[in-house]
């Protein structure tokens, strides 16, 4: 699953609900459980998650020098591989195992890549890179790798003209560094991400961003390789995006930078003229994309496509005349239609996902995203959790409330940034959507959203039917002392510290309000997450108000989940949401 981190954690949103009459049966009796890594509740009758967390998907793909092959990367689980395919072919082959992000050599002889060598690693499509990704270099064949560098985590592998060095994208930083590609101490360039060389070998481009949490602001600069002074472009200020790392490309003759812009929750690709520091072209492509590579002919980009109802895939696009070829199509899932609901006087977009067989009234979910205030959102791209919900029968909506990114500056910073009022809004469209029961509407929200849904069932009790926390944040004093890192946005949201503006914090904790909860809900929660102390406190406050819950936790997880715990907590959710939602139609 999709846990991309940002302020408040995680950026990815879940879904929950309640079933009619069965709910009130299941609300009278108090169920209140602690359930321990080691003690969590049978799931054994749920469907199995697994084929969607596990589904294939391609990203980052490299032009061969002579523009008839490409290589590139696909995710699948815990595991990334390379493959390649003939351009203008719809079906590629396994490369190399346990590696990903490759990069041919200018003599095409050689290929850079990152790799755990036979370690299980996530999150590779995403926004950083995990310990254990190292720079690796092999023959054209994939045959005598040799480790070339070895930090803390190495992605984003980019030749020099002359094949002499590879600059690449180093964490912790991020920083862009430069290793000999024969191997040896690597070299600190600059801070930022996703290096591009200069044809002629002088210059690096590369992303420079306030920070790495969702939604930060990026701008490209440009340094020469020598030594001076790095040259920031202000054409093209980009919110770093849900969808992974933005990355760059020069042109042959050294006058465009190819790159990616959000609009309307979707990246597009996009040409931009360095020396007049100009946004010269925009490719619209009816979906996001990312990774866009030119071929060396310079008539044609490649690049990996996704939308609500496609995992990514790599496309081809010919440039003169748009028209655009595949590599292993993907399956298609249920495709979101975009709909505005009214909250105020904003227009709040929105995914709504429909059943296949939408046919009579079914339970349904608003889907509440991480990512604090101007940093997180639901962009138009694949979801696995959704497609797991709407498979077996749920209706999802997934707002993009009042802060989110990617649609907009009246949206992103508006003169109210309270999103609870989206959230209310929300809830109140679903139940006019046809193919829904209103009885049964639930919350489900991940970090922020789970913030949000704990904030939702404390101030408006009546709201939904149930609600599932995914690591929520509930009681903001403590969260500024656990997390010093996110104190200026927390002083700038909030009009100054805890110290400064007590009530303001306590009137926004939910952990002081859970007497007024009148549904059931379910909490997950990871024991290594900074905030797990915040969340037993939560615990004992449920517990001890006597509400209708059950409280889960993962004894390696941090904040989000990963591999089995991720299974494990999307059948938890499943369960839950069954127990007191009912099924579809």
């Amino acid at each position: 699953m999709d846990r991309r981190l940002a302020v408040f954690g995680a950026v990815a949103a879940r879904p929950i609900l309640r079933a009619g009459a069965a709910a009130v049966v299941s609300i009278a009796v108090l169920s209140l459980a602690a359930c321990h890594a080691d003690h969590h509740p049978d799931t054994s009758s749920v469907p199995s998650y697994a084929p969607f967390s596990q589904v294939a998907q391609d990203f980052a793909p490299n032009w061969s020098r002579d523009g008839r092959t490409l290589l590139y990367s696909q995710a699948s689980g815990a595991q990334g591989s390379l493959w390649t395919a003939r351009a203008g072919e719809s079906q590629g082959s396994k490369f190399l195992d346990d590696a990903v992000l490759g990069a041919w050599s200018p003599d095409g002889k050689s290929i850079a890549f990152s790799s755990g060598r036979r370690r299980a690693w996530y999150d590779v499509t995403g926004l950083l890179g995990r310990g254990g990704l190292h720079l690796w270099v092999s023959d054209a064949a994939g045959q005598h790798a040799r480790n070339v560098s070895s930090g803390g985590a190495e992605l984003d592998a980019v030749w020099s003209p002359d094949g002499k060095r590879i600059a690449f994208t180093a964490f912790p930083g991020p920083r862009v560094a430069i290793v000999n590609s024969g191997g040896g101490d690597s070299v600190v360039f600059a801070d930022g991400l996703s290096p591009a060389w200069s044809p002629d070998g002088k210059r690096i481009a590369y992303y420079v961003c306030e920070s790495m949490l969702l939604g930060a602001h990026c701008r490209i600069a440009v340094k020469p390789v020598e030594g001076g002074a790095a040259k920031t472009l202000r054409c093209l200020a980009l919110s770093l995006p849900a969808l992974g790392r933005p990355s760059l490309e020069w042109s042959s003759d050294g006058k465009l930078l190819l790159t990616t812009t959000v609009e309307q929750g979707a990246l597009n690709p996009v040409l931009l003229a360095v020396d007049e520091d100009r946004l010269e072209r925009t490719i619209v492509v009816p979906g996001s994309v990312t990774h866009p590579r030119w071929s060396p002919d310079g008539e044609r980009i490649a690049y990996s496509f996704t939308d609500t109802a496609h995992p990514s895939t790599i496309e081809v696009l010919t440039l003169a005349n748009g028209q655009r070829s595949q590599i292993a199509s993907a399956r298609t899932f249920a495709p979101a239609q975009m709909v505005y609901v009214k909250s105020g006087d904003l227009a709040i977009p929105s995914w709504l996902y429909l059943p296949r067989n939408a046919a009579g009234k079914h339970p349904a979910i608003l889907w509440l995203h991480g990512g604090v205030p101007g940093t997180g959102s639901m962009p138009n791209q694949f979801e696995p959790t959704i497609q797991y919900f709407v498979e077996n029968g749920f209706v999802v909506l997934a707002p993009n409330f009042r802060g989110s990114v990617g649609f907009g500056t009246q949206l992103e910073h508006p003169g109210q940034p309270d999103p609870l009022p989206d959230v209310a809004a929300a809830a109140g469209y679903l139940r006019t959507v046809g193919a829904v029961d209103p009885s049964r509407v639930a919350l489900v929200g991940f970090s922020f959203g789970g913030f949000l849904t704990l904030r939702a069932i404390t101030a408006m009790p009546d709201l939904v039917a149930a609600a599932v926390d995914f690591y929520g944040q509930s009681d903001l004093i403590a969260f500024y002392q656990h997390n010093p890192a996110t104190r200026p946005l927390l002083n700038s949201l909030l009009g100054g510290s805890p110290e400064q503006k007590p009530e303001v914090y306590r009137s926004l904790s939910p952990i002081n309000f859970v007497d007024r909860i009148q549904v059931p809900v379910l909490a997950l929660y990871g024991e290594h997450d900074p905030d797990y102390d915040e969340a037993t406190a939560l615990h004992q406050s449920l517990e001890k108000a006597h509400k209708n819950f059950e409280y889960i936790t993962y004894r390696s997880a941090g904040h989000g989940f990963e591999g089995a715990d991720d299974l494990d907590a999307t059948h938890q959710a499943m369960r839950f949401l069954r127990a007191h939602l009912g099924g579809s139609p």
